[in-house]
């Protein structure tokens, strides 16, 4: 590392405790049916983004809040811990706590349905704002649009000493939707997004252009098992990477694994397009396995995958 940047990714954003209940298929209202399994485990699209660069080898640091002591709290801070995420920077807010969830997987056909305690975009009141010193040791800010006003401050930051920020908004409702979309570096955001910011009748190419700034490096759209479309700086081509063949068991967390991955893999120098690699082989691996944090792979989960297609190609 260099000029004090100690870490590979620092991330901020949602840090959730999910409650995983694995069934055969979702139930029809009124139904019972025996479930197979549950676990108790970390989720948040940063939280386990800046889980899954340290699983893979990185070193990541997590930016975010969580409450001053409450078990809730406790266990998001043991589960990062385990993984090798540093916790120096995170806000203990009194009175705050991790969003709290319920999430139904459907075994077959695969599938999830999410309950959350409370609004993924809320901030707490009294959260204080991200130390600098905090984003200036990350090689790569990564965020999502949690915490509006905090996020902007920390991307803006970011911006200012030349560290890229990678992006991962899901959603167009956040009023502060517009300044998050306008700062983000590397853009990655779901299908659905895409559809709904260039019209539902909009293909990939259209989708990008939509995304699309002067500041960007990278815009993206990932749409599951159909692969990622991007666009990079420089090139006003669209390339698709093809999703890895998997058998997915439970896609919990399989695009903030995604973005992880990818952030890493920025940090580390990697071009775009062999970092969008990475990130989809990332989540292939991480859909081909149930559970969320438990479920994260390795870079030796990943070796299997790289070694062989499919490859990005120009459309």
């Amino acid at each position: 590392m260099s000029d004090g940047r100690r870490f590979d990714v620092v991330g901020t954003g949602i840090a959730t405790v999910d409650e995983l209940l694995y069934v055969d298929a979702f139930p029809k209202p009124d139904g019972k049916m025996a479930a197979r399994a549950w676990m108790r485990s970390i989720g948040g699209l940063s939280a386990i983004a800046v889980a899954t660069a340290a699983r893979l080898g990185g070193t990541a640091a997590f930016l975010g809040a969580v409450g001053a002591d409450d078990d809730l709290s406790r266990y998001v801070l043991d589960a990062l811990a385990r993984e090798g995420v540093d916790t120096t920077f995170t806000a203990r807010v009194p009175g705050y706590t991790p969003i709290h969830a319920m999430i139904v997987v459907g075994i077959d056909p695969p599938t999830r349905n999410i309950f959350g305690f409370r609004p993924l975009d809320s901030s707490p009141p009294g959260l204080p704002p991200i130390p600098d010193e905090g984003i200036a040791a990350g090689q790569v800010l990564f965020v999502d649009s949690a915490h509006g006003p905090r996020t902007i401050a920390a991307m803006r930051t970011a911006s200012a000493r030349g560290i890229p920020v990678v992006a991962d908004i899901e959603t167009n409702t956040s009023p502060h939707f517009p300044e998050l979309f306008a700062l983000a570096d590397h853009l990655i955001v779901p299908v659905a997004l895409g559809r709904t910011l260039a019209g539902p009748e909009a293909d990939p190419p259209a989708m990008l252009r939509a995304l699309w700034s002067d500041r960007r490096r990278l815009a993206a759209i990932t749409d599951g098992e159909a692969g990622c479309w991007f666009r990079v700086a420089g090139d006003s081509a669209v390339w698709h990477q093809p999703a890895f063949p998997v058998v997915a068991q439970d896609t919990t967390g399989c695009g903030d694994v995604f973005h992880g991955a990818y952030a890493l893999a920025i940090a580390r120098g990697e071009s775009v397009a062999a970092a969008i690699r990475f990130a989809s082989a990332a989540g292939a691996v991480k859909a081909s396995r149930a559970g969320g944090q438990a479920g994260l792979p390795r870079a030796d989960d990943l070796a299997a995958l790289l070694a062989h297609p499919p490859i990005s190609r120009r459309i």
